[in-house]
């Protein structure tokens, strides 16, 4: 399944340290890019232009990246064995769940809840949880794990810098500022 919409101005981007005090430079509050949103799955999908939903099963793979060609060329395997292209967010897992939402003055955000065996991957962290959701208005992920296991957070704070690696019940991650704030602390390892 392929998706190309306007979402907002890029809010997948790798994080940025702003000066203090001073705002950061940025596109327009109404100004949003086109997104690719590609999933494949194996068992079968189930989608409602009444609620804006789509539903996937088993060996959900997802990839989300900036784009203007609807009939870009996507090699999953291809991109996970380099390094994937700037802004794009890779995700796998068993169930996954997207709901659109139109905003006023036209504006479309999507939120995602991805169940059973998580992976996501983008070139600035790498994360493995039970369930994972995705609001892409708030530019927030959260990772949470189930029973006794925990959600896995390694992120890398610039380029050649040894990861971050939070183990926690839960971690919420804002990818624009590179925030990571854990519930329920295994480990952390890092800077």
């Amino acid at each position: 399944v392929r998706i190309l919409q306007r979402g907002g101005a890029d809010p997948a981007a790798a994080p940025g340290k702003p000066a203090p005090n001073k705002p950061t430079p940025g596109p327009a509050a109404d100004e949003q890019e086109m997104k690719l949103t590609y999933v494949s799955f194996q068992k079968f999908m189930r989608a409602s232009s009444l609620t804006n939903t789509a539903d996937f099963w088993e060996s959900v793979r997802v990839l989300n990246l900036p784009c203007d060609d609807p009939h870009r060329e996507i090699d999953l395997d291809a991109m996970l064995a380099t390094e994937l292209p700037t802004g794009a967010m890779y995700m796998r897992c068993n169930h996954l769940k997207v709901l659109s939402h139109q905003k006023p003055a036209g504006k479309s955000y999507q939120e995602m809840e991805a169940h059973g065996q998580v992976w996501v991957q983008a070139r600035e962290f790498e994360a493995q949880s039970d369930h994972m959701t995705y609001n892409e208005a708030k530019d927030q992920i959260i990772f949470t794990g189930e029973g006794n296991n925990l959600a896995v957070l390694s992120k890398i704070p610039f380029v050649g810098a040894k990861p971050d690696v939070f183990k926690a019940k839960k971690i919420t991650y804002i990818r624009s500022t590179g925030e990571a704030k854990a519930d329920r602390v295994g480990s952390f390892e890092g800077n």
